[in-house]
């Protein structure tokens, strides 16, 4: 099926493909422009693209003969989280839309890889799942949730990436840390890329609201951030002092304004991570071995369930409009902390009042570095056990994520998720700091023996009993992680 370009020919291939990308809708062009010269940026188009490495040289010479490369991804009745990394029918003048459309349309004229989008009317495990079992060879990828990817992988649904040619996951293209905190005794059935793109969008973050800062003269955070004084007890004493009881009713309700308003389970964890604390660490064999929980985890855990129960904090799940109310509530300058993930920064992009971007606080001044949790169902790039093609499947992934790298994350993170989606050059050092230091717990994404479970709930419920509750637990998770091992040693 394969068979050899000349030089000539990719060179030709090569150098439509660019003149094409250049092309574009004028008043997006003027709009990026003017927001580049905004911030600072000098640097010329064209320095830019004469020092840009191209990631796809390794790949030329390789061409299929027009064929179709299934992709099955979540459909639009999963609302915000519907797949959008491969489905684009043709330039529309939305960012992403076209990064994806110019990246699609490389792969076939330069490898002759079509690549089509197949999404199911919802979340799209189900299909890909009765596809594996039917041995049903109904797509070549699928984009899976991936908590839900780690339950097919242990059940013998996924191929291994390791054992695929041509893919380079230690590449800039892939995420190394996913790839380590991810993969068990050397097998790795789930990848994110540059291709990907809710993995970023699920990182967790503190927006800040700057009005309600500035009205209630509080410090640079920026500065805080910067010389490396951002940690949890900063974060929790200006979040305590800066709630106001708007109606004068002498009770601090849904109707005033707060310090801090998140989902308390989730962000739970996010502050435990950020505060450099892991449940599990790996052998030499790459297994994953639980680390019982030390004083550092109870200390923390206290702090965060004593701000939880502050009258100045509110768990989202307190209002009945839910994510949606707390947005509003954002946007209308009675929240100064919202902590979530990274996603809303779209979300508030018409927001009249400015706001900003820090990283999650640290345990305290002394740690060296931040550290982001990256929430367990962002779509995660996956092969189907019944693949056959290896060839083409390795192919096809590192061609998606190495193409992907100037363009489909150029235009998320460099021009959407920066330039479009913030109000300030500070934002984009935060921003820059996340990115950087973004965090998948293998605990949290395999669930392993309910500690999950117990510590979100009891931090939901602001119950500060822990130490009772993971007792309960502790005895099942070495064995629930190693339940997970021996499946993987079964389905080789």
């Amino acid at each position: 099926m394969k068979k050899a370009l000349s030089l000539l020919l990719v060179l030709s291939l090569l150098l439509a493909t660019f003149a094409g990308c250049s092309e574009g809708n004028a008043d997006e062009t003027q709009e990026k422009s003017e927001t580049v010269t905004e911030i600072g940026e000098t640097e010329s188009a064209e320095t830019e693209a004469e020092t840009k490495p191209d990631y796809t040289a390794h790949l030329a010479g390789t061409h299929y003969d027009d064929v179709d490369f299934r992709v099955i991804g979540n459909g639009p009745a999963c609302g915000e989280w519907e797949s959008h990394e491969v489905d684009a029918e043709g330039l529309t003048g939305e960012l992403i839309n076209d990064a994806v459309y110019e990246r699609n349309t490389y792969l076939k004229d330069t490898y002759g890889v079509n690549i089509v989008s197949v999404k199911p009317g919802a979340e799209c495990s189900t299909a890909f799942k009765n596809a594996v079992n039917a041995n049903s060879p109904d797509y070549e990828m699928g984009l899976i949730n991936a908590n839900i990817s780690l339950q097919f992988a242990t059940a013998g649904y996924l191929y291994d990436l390791k054992q695929l040619p041509t893919v380079q996951l230690d590449a800039i293209y892939f995420d190394g840390n996913s790839n380590s905190s991810l993969s068990v005794e050397n097998r790795l059935y789930l990848s994110f890329g540059d291709m990907n793109l809710q993995n970023i969008d699920l990182a967790w973050c503190v927006m800040f609201n700057k009005q309600l800062a500035e009205d209630n003269s509080l410090p640079n955070m920026y500065e805080l951030v910067e010389n490396g004084t951002w940690d949890f007890d900063t974060f929790s004493t200006l979040a305590r002092n800066n709630s106001r009881d708007l109606n004068g009713d002498g009770e601090i309700t849904k109707d005033d304004s707060f310090g801090l308003v998140t989902p308390y389970d989730r962000t739970a964890f996010a502050f435990l991570y950020g505060a450099d604390i892991s449940f599990i660490e790996k052998d030499a064999n790459d297994d994953p071995i639980y680390i019982p929980l030390g004083d550092k985890v109870y200390e923390m855990y206290s702090k965060i369930v004593s701000l939880y129960s502050d009258n100045a904090s509110m768990s989202v799940s307190e209002l009945a409009g839910a994510w949606r109310e707390s947005e509003s509530m954002f946007m209308a300058n009675r929240i100064l902390f919202y902590v979530e993930c990274m996603q809303n920064l779209s979300r508030f992009r018409d927001m009249e009042v400015d706001f900003g971007v820090l990283p999650m606080p640290k345990y305290d001044a002394a740690q060296e570095n931040y550290r982001h949790m990256v929430c367990d169902f962002p779509e995660a790039t996956v092969i189907p056990a019944y693949c056959t093609d290896t060839d083409l499947a390795g192919f096809v992934l590192e061609a998606l994520n190495a193409k992907s790298h100037d363009t489909v994350r150029d235009a998320y993170v460099e021009k959407a998720l920066k330039y479009k989606n913030t109000r300030d050059e500070e934002s984009l050092t935060s921003i820059n700091i996340i990115l950087g230091s973004m965090y998948y717990d293998p605990m949290y994404y395999y669930a392993w023996g309910a500690l999950t479970s117990t510590i979100g709930g009891r931090a939901q419920s602001k119950r500060d009993d822990l130490a009772s509750a993971v007792k309960a637990v502790e005895k099942r998770m070495q064995k629930s992680i190693d339940r997970t091992i021996e499946k993987y040693r079964e389905n080789q």
